[in-house]
């Protein structure tokens, strides 16, 4: 009898050890760590190019002929990922959504290869614990725009080197310009030109006729001399010829 109790006294334990651990709640101290772990994940995008063969219609001979050119994609890399995350993926254009794990990363690297070049797209990245007692608990979501390629980049006007640095004139960029292609482009023409306009002042400045008094003042004394000498000239004959 004594036995069966005991029995019964042991199994209920392991099952109430069993429960315990299942129903055991993530810690203050856990999350922490899994926080700071999340936050040092490196989320980054790259651009690349390799070459590849299209199809074009040679302008003399109108023939379509293949030739190898670039070929530009994103590259949305993820590294220093820990055992204890794992990170879904998702984005604000489609539906399309992926997971990554430790496992994945290849030389602490995980690429995921974009070949949109028309879109600024948002991805969105949350992380889940794989750790114990936090086991699929959502711990930090982050976001990282994907940029696209700008059209004005292409025409002739920013190949000045003056507008090497305008936003306009950027090869990629990660917000849409409110103003229409046409227009930029006229805004752009337009900066070169009062650019190439001479610079003419209207003004003379107090400054430029301290300067030129400076050095000419004696001009000026003379002047002032001579200027009264004859003023005293004048009034002397005046005053003889009332005589």
């Amino acid at each position: 009898m004594n036995r069966v109790v005991n029995y019964l006294v042991y199994l209920f334990l392991f099952f109430f050890i069993l429960v315990s651990s299942v129903n055991a709640e993530c810690s203050y101290q856990e999350r922490k760590n899994l926080l700071n772990e999340a936050k040092s994940v490196d989320i980054v995008f790259n651009v690349d190019s390799r070459k590849e063969k299209i199809e074009t219609v040679n302008p003399n001979t109108e023939e379509i002929e293949i030739i190898e050119d670039d070929k530009f994609y994103f590259n949305l890399n993820i590294s220093n990922l820990t055992n204890d995350l794992f990170i879904k993926v998702t984005n604000n254009l489609n539906s399309d959504q992926f997971i990554v794990n430790s496992e994945d990363l290849k030389d602490g690297l995980y690429s995921y290869e974009i070949d949109n070049m028309t879109d600024i797209i948002t991805y969105h990245l949350d992380f889940y614990s794989t750790y114990n007692n936090c086991y699929a608990e959502k711990i930090l979501s982050r976001q990282i725009k994907k940029p696209k390629e700008n059209p004005v980049y292409y025409f002739s006007v920013c190949s000045d080197e003056r507008l090497e640095n305008n936003k306009y004139c950027q090869r990629f960029i990660e917000n849409d310009f409110n103003m229409k292609t046409y227009d930029i482009v006229s805004k752009l023409n337009k900066i070169l030109e009062e650019e190439n306009e001479p610079v003419v002042e209207k003004n003379f400045s107090a400054k430029k006729v301290k300067q030129f008094f400076a050095k000419y003042w004696y001009l000026f004394v003379v002047t002032l001399i001579v200027i009264i000498g004859v003023i005293t000239l004048l009034i002397i004959r005046k005053k003889r010829s009332k005589l």
